[in-house]
């Protein structure tokens, strides 16, 4: 591609997505931002003329990427918009990411947060909610969205979440094996599916901090990570961008709409799964037939779900109309 035509790509690029990532969220008392209110990603962006011609096919195929990711993006931005301004930023860590994340977000928000959510239980969303929303969505999307093989299904996602929610559900369980522990110890999070979400033990991403997705999620569109032990640097692209954006809408929808996730996910009855056909342990079974948004979550290149010898589990049996 020639400089010209990089440098142009590059700032249309960095110009559009620049304004859907910081999307304004009121914070005044008074107001309250409305979760799936109408509005346009872009909305102060008038047309511009198509692009100077170039001969280059690397700047057509740039274009065409821009304007689907565009398209993704205006259909979850609205369920996630007062999350883009708290999930996901990239304040550094010294020791424990998952603790240092969480008191980044209570410092932003304080002990009440200004951004009024309303729950599906009728109360309202607490700081450490908010903080729940941050770190499931950045497990999510280590575990599965920076993965090309599940791109574009979100309802990997969801079922992933599936299995945090059901890990609660069975940490709640009086019957429960007692050696089965599924939170992680001795943390701050209040929040126990992001206890789950957090535990270094089951989730690698947050062992030693190894995985810098999970530390600094592709919240801009172009994002840089540099290698470390020999590894090479990897630049992240539009679709890890959008990516993100179904880690944090399956991560809201989890904490502030509960119910409505369990009947969108009522299929799932694991508290295992795996990316791969390797079993996550000795005698494990595979368990088929299990679907979300009509997609069987038995894909060996990306999530199947597993059911233990020794941690047999039922699900609460959702209230869905």
């Amino acid at each position: 591609m020639s400089f010209k035509c990089s440098v142009f790509i590059s700032a249309i690029l960095s110009f559009h997505f620049a304004k859907a990532q910081f999307v304004s969220v009121t914070t005044e008392t008074n107001e309250r931002p409305v979760l799936g209110a109408p509005r346009t990603i872009f909305p102060n962006l008038k047309p511009e003329p198509p692009p100077a011609p170039c001969a280059d096919e690397a700047l057509q195929i740039e274009t065409t990427q821009f304007k689907e990711v565009e398209k993704q993006t205006q259909a979850v931005v609205n369920a996630v918009e007062p999350a883009l301004a708290i999930a996901g930023q990239c304040p550094g860590t010294n020791g424990d990411a998952a603790e240092d994340l969480a008191r980044d977000v209570r410092r932003r928000l304080g002990s009440v947060p200004k951004i009024r959510i309303a729950k599906d239980d009728g109360k309202a969303a607490t700081t450490e909610d908010w903080v729940a929303v941050d770190l499931i969505a950045r497990t999510l999307y280590a575990e599965v969205g920076g993965s090309s093989r599940c791109a574009g299904v979100d309802a990997y996602f969801k079922a992933v979440g599936r299995v945090l929610l059901n890990r609660r559900d069975y940490m709640r369980d009086p019957n429960k094996d007692r050696y089965t522990n599924f939170y992680k110890r001795g943390s701050s999070v209040k929040n126990e599916i992001a206890l789950a979400a957090i535990n270094p033990s089951e989730f690698h991403v947050w062992k030693n901090d190894q995985s810098a997705w999970a530390i600094c999620p592709p919240n801009e569109v172009r994002k840089t990570y540099k290698g470390t032990d020999g590894k090479p640097t990897v630049t992240s692209g539009p679709y890890d961008y959008v990516r993100w954006f179904a880690a944090l809408q399956a991560a809201s929808d989890m904490v502030f709409k509960e119910k409505q996730f369990r009947c969108e996910t009522k299929a799932v009855k694991a508290l295992f799964y795996s990316r791969s056909s390797k079993s996550p342990g000795p005698n494990f079974k595979r368990l088929r037939g299990m679907r979300v948004d009509g997609i069987e979550m038995d894909d060996s290149k990306c999530v199947q779900l597993w059911e233990s010898p020794v941690a047999p589990f039922s699900p609460p049996k959702p209230d869905c109309a």
